[in-house]
């Protein structure tokens, strides 16, 4: 599913972009959800030879345009304040894998576009100018 697209590219400014991110993820989750829960299971369970815990990261999809060129662009367009554009990035993926995919697991009935709208707030307070 690599390159896979969200419909960000044309929406500007108000935070729809990173909605759309994080909406468009909810949704690609719940339509993929066995997928979802397959990774995290094999990551949460995955060990070496000797027995001990891996740490894996297990990326299913890039969308386009990237969380980092989405927070970029909002950098140039002074929407948002200087900060460390790869941590941020980092968080955002964070967030969504472990508020929503975790989620989706414990409850599959979860209301991801719920979520996806609370972390669009969250990162809307801490990032905007």
């Amino acid at each position: 599913m690599a390159g896979a697209r969200w419909p960000v590219s044309s929406v500007k400014s108000c935070g729809l972009d990173r909605a759309y991110y994080l909406t468009g993820t909810a949704r690609y989750i719940l339509e993929h959800r066995i997928l979802h829960v397959a990774i995290t299971e094999i990551a949460f369970n995955a060990t070496s030879a000797d027995g001990r815990p891996l740490a894996a990261a297990v990326p299913v999809a890039a969308p386009e345009p990237s969380v980092e060129d989405i927070l970029r662009q909002r950098q140039r367009d002074g929407e948002f304040r200087d900060f460390d554009v790869g941590a941020v990035a980092g968080v955002v993926r964070s967030a969504v894998t472990h508020a929503m995919v975790m989620a989706q697991r414990a409850h599959p009935g979860a209301d991801l576009d719920a979520c996806a709208g609370e972390l669009v707030r969250l990162f809307d307070l801490g990032i905007r100018r």
